[in-house]
């Protein structure tokens, strides 16, 4: 474990070898470095894949003011294919 420390200290840009380190100033370091790259990552992980988008009504409809006519017609022809074959895959009607 302190083999791995020591390289990871030694490979931190702009730490200068020349500084003598004690054991517990080497590990108090690697263990805020590691804990640092830690916290980076599970920051990139959660906005990345985690986090969902907020939906809302008045969203959704400033969405839809936003298309063109044609692009309303085809998302209201869309959604009512869509209603349709939920029907019939389920019996309703």
């Amino acid at each position: 474990m302190l083999r791995c420390c020591v390289f990871v200290v030694a490979s931190v840009p702009g730490y200068p070898s020349s500084y003598p380190v004690s054991g517990i100033c080497l590990l108090l370091f690697t263990t805020y470095y590691s804990q640092f790259l830690m916290a980076l990552c599970t920051w990139v992980h959660y906005n990345t894949f985690v986090k969902l988008a907020t939906v809302s009504v008045p969203k959704l409809t400033y969405m839809y003011s936003l298309l063109s006519t044609q692009e309303k017609k085809d998302f209201l022809e869309s959604i009512s294919l869509a209603k349709a074959k939920i029907r019939s895959d389920f019996g309703l009607a």
